[in-house]
C-alpha cells in the first residue's frame, strides 16, 4: 500500500449491501464457528487509485463482489455484521495486517480472509450452486462503502441474484 492508498477512507461503495453468513471449521480446536461477510450488487464501484491522483476514479465491474480484507467501513454497517456475529471485529494477522475479522466463537483465534475467501475449503470461496444455497444473505436497503478487497465470479453473481432479484 502506498502512501496514496491512504488517502482514501473508502476504495468501495455501493447503493446497497447484503451482510452474508456462513460457518467455518476453525483451524486451531476445530470447532464450528459462525462467519460474517459482506455482498455488494453489480452497481457498485470501486475506486482504481493511480499514481497521479488526479487520475483517481471510480469504475463499475458489473459484476456483484463479496469484499473481504475490510479495513475501514462505517460504524453502521459495522453494528450490522456484529448483529450477526459478535466475534466479526478489527484484528490482526501477519499476511495482511490490521482488518475487520472473524474470530472463533469458542477459542477465540482469528480465522483470516485468506482461508474464507481465497481457498477451497473457505465459507466464502463458493464452488458449487449448493454453496450458494447455503450461504444466508440478509439484504441491507442502505448505502455501503468501505475501504476493502473485491472478488468476483460466476457464483457471487448467482448469490447477489438470489438476495435482489431482477
Amino acid at each position: 500500500m502506498t502512501s496514496q492508498d491512504t488517502e482514501h477512507e473508502y476504495t468501495l461503495r455501493a447503493p446497497r449491501y447484503a451482510v452474508i453468513q456462513s460457518r467455518q471449521v476453525c483451524w486451531r480446536c476445530g470447532h464450528d464457528t459462525p462467519v460474517v461477510g459482506l455482498l455488494v450488487p453489480a452497481e457498485h464501484e470501486q475506486l482504481w487509485i493511480d499514481d497521479d491522483p488526479d487520475l483517481d476514479e471510480w469504475e463499475r465491474p458489473d459484476s456483484a463482489s463479496i469484499v473481504s480484507h475490510v479495513s475501514s467501513l462505517p460504524a453502521t454497517v459495522l453494528a450490522r455484521l456484529q448483529a450477526a456475529s459478535p466475534h466479526y471485529r478489527m484484528g490482526s494477522s501477519k499476511a495482511a495486517g490490521d482488518y475487520f475479522i472473524n474470530h472463533c466463537v469458542e477459542c477465540g483465534v482469528v480465522q483470516g480472509d485468506h482461508f474464507l475467501y481465497g481457498e477451497p475449503e473457505g465459507a466464502f470461496f463458493l464452488m458449487s450452486e449448493g454453496e450458494v444455497e447455503a450461504t444466508r444473505a440478509t439484504a441491507i436497503d442502505e448505502p455501503f462503502a468501505c475501504r476493502g478487497d473485491p472478488s468476483y465470479s460466476s457464483l457471487i453473481d448467482l448469490l447477489a441474484q438470489r438476495v435482489w432479484p431482477a
